[in-house]
C-alpha cells in the first residue's frame, strides 16, 4: 500500500442517506493491521481517504509499548507524519496496533471531539477511548456497547487485479498443474518458526507436489527466518517451482497471484491474515500447517496472568485491567484455525507424518470458501462506521 496515499473508496450511491466523509488511516507498518482498515475504508463513501504512515520504515519500536499509560500522544511518531496530522481534522480516524491508539486519541483531542475514533483488532487501551472498536474472535475483546465483534478477519483485495505481478504469469503457465502454493510466515506469538518446522514444512510440500505431479509456488514473508528460507529454497530446487523470497527476489511480489491461481494452498498458522486469505481463495484444498509453540518466558507470563485473571477470586480485577488495555490475552490463533476447519473452509496439515498429505481421501467433499463471510462482515463493519457518523 503506498505511503500517505489517497485510497479509492466506494462512491456514494445516495448522498442523502450516506454522507460523504473524510477518513485518516494511521499506519504503523503492520501489513495485516493495515489490510483490515483498508478493507472497510473501501466500503465507505469517502471524499478523502489518507493513509498516514506514523513511522519511517523499521521504526515501529519507537511507538509507545503501553498506549493506555501514555494517553493522547505523538510519542515515536515521525516528523513527516506530524506534518500531516494537522487541520482540517477528518470525520473519522482508523487505527490499529500499539502506538496508533495514542496518536488517534491525540487527533481526537485536537479536533475537540469532532473526529470519531475507530480502533481495529484489539485496543491495547481503554475501550472508552474509542467511539467504535471493530474486532474478531482471535483477539478476545470483551463485550461492550461500542464493540463490534466480526466472525472473521477482513481482506483488502488489491485494486489492480494483476497486483503488479504480470511478469510472473508466463512463468506460472509453463508449470504443470496442480499448482500448490506454500505460504510461509515466521515466528509470531504463540508460535516459533525454527529449522525443525521448516524441515517439516519442506517434507509436506515435497510429498504433496511429488504425489500430485504438480508444481510448487513458494512465497515467504518478512518474518520468515533466514534458516527456514534456506531449507525451503533447497527443497524447492528439487521440484518444479516458482519461489518468491521476501527481500531477495526481484520484481513485484506474486503473493496474491499465487493465492488466486493455486489449486491447493498450504499456509503456516502464525498469520491470521494469511490463513484468512487462503480460506477465502478458490483453491480446491487449503491446509493449515501447525507450528511449534514458542513457550518464551514472555508468553508464559502473559498466559499465566490471563489465566489468573479468569479465576473467580480475580475475575473483577481481570475485567478491569482488560477494559483498560493493561492485560491483553494471547491471540487465539489455534482457535481461529479450528473454526476454519470445523466450518469446512480448511483442513489441518498432519503434524508428523507428512506422507499423509499425499492422500486424496480427505478432499472428496467440495471445500467451502470463506470469502462470502469476509465480504458480508466487511459490509457490516462499514455500516457500523456509517451509523456512527450519522449519529454525530
Amino acid at each position: 500500500m503506498p505511503a500517505a496515499d489517497r485510497l479509492h473508496a466506494r462512491p456514494a450511491s445516495n448522498q442523502a442517506e450516506v454522507p460523504v466523509i473524510s477518513l485518516w488511516i494511521l499506519d504503523t507498518g503492520q501489513r495485516g493491521d493495515l489490510a483490515q482498515m483498508v478493507a472497510v475504508a473501501r466500503q465507505l463513501s469517502c471524499a478523502d481517504v489518507r493513509i498516514i504512515p506514523l513511522v519511517d520504515d523499521g521504526q515501529a519500536s519507537r511507538l509507545p509499548h503501553w498506549p493506555a499509560l501514555r494517553g493522547a500522544s505523538l510519542a515515536g511518531v515521525s516528523s513527516a507524519a506530524r506534518r500531516q496530522l494537522c487541520p482540517p481534522w477528518p470525520d473519522v480516524v482508523f487505527c490499529a496496533g500499539r502506538g496508533a491508539q495514542a496518536a488517534a486519541r491525540w487527533v481526537g483531542r485536537q479536533a475537540g471531539g469532532y473526529t470519531k475514533l475507530v480502533n481495529f483488532l484489539r485496543p491495547q487501551a481503554p475501550l472508552s477511548w474509542f467511539d467504535l472498536v471493530i474486532t474478531m474472535p482471535p483477539f478476545r475483546v470483551p463485550p461492550a456497547p461500542n464493540v463490534l465483534h466480526l466472525q472473521a478477519m477482513l481482506l483488502a483485495d488489491a485494486e489492480n487485479a494483476d497486483d503488479g505481478a504480470r511478469t510472473w504469469e508466463e512463468r506460472l503457465n509453463s508449470l504443470p498443474r496442480p499448482w500448490i502454493a506454500v505460504l510461509a510466515g515466521g515466528g509470531s506469538p504463540p508460535y516459533a518458526f525454527d529449522e525443525h518446522d521448516a524441515r517439516r514444512l519442506a517434507d509436506c510440500m515435497e510429498a504433496r507436489v511429488t504425489s500430485s505431479g504438480g508444481s510448487l509456488l513458494l512465497s515467504t514473508s518478512p518474518r520468515t527466518p533466514p534458516g527456514a528460507v534456506r531449507i525451503l529454497q533447497e527443497r524447492a530446487a528439487t521440484l518444479p517451482h516458482l519461489a518468491y523470497v521476501w527481500g531477495r527476489s526481484r520484481g513485484e511480489n506474486p503473493h496474491q497471484l499465487f493465492i488466486r491461481q493455486a489449486d491447493e494452498i498450504i499456509v503456516t498458522m502464525d498469520s491470521l491474515s494469511m490463513m484468512t486469505e487462503a480460506a477465502a481463495s478458490n483453491a480446491n484444498r487449503v491446509m493449515l500447517f501447525p507450528l511449534a509453540n514458542a513457550n518464551s518466558m514472555k508468553q508464559r507470563l502473559r498466559g499465566l496472568a490471563s489465566h489468573l485473571a479468569d479465576t473467580p477470586a480475580l475475575s473483577a480485577v481481570g475485567r478491569a485491567l482488560r477494559s483498560l488495555g493493561l492485560l491483553l490475552p494471547p491471540q487465539d490463533k489455534e482457535g481461529y484455525a479450528a473454526m476454519l476447519v470445523c466450518a469446512g473452509y480448511a483442513l489441518f496439515a498432519p503434524r508428523n507424518n507428512c506422507n499423509e498429505m499425499a492422500q486424496d481421501s480427505d478432499f472428496v467433499a467440495p471445500r467451502r470458501s470463506l470469502r462470502p463471510v469476509v465480504e458480508a462482515e466487511c459490509r457490516r463493519a462499514a455500516l457500523a462506521v456509517e451509523q456512527l457518523l450519522a449519529r454525530r
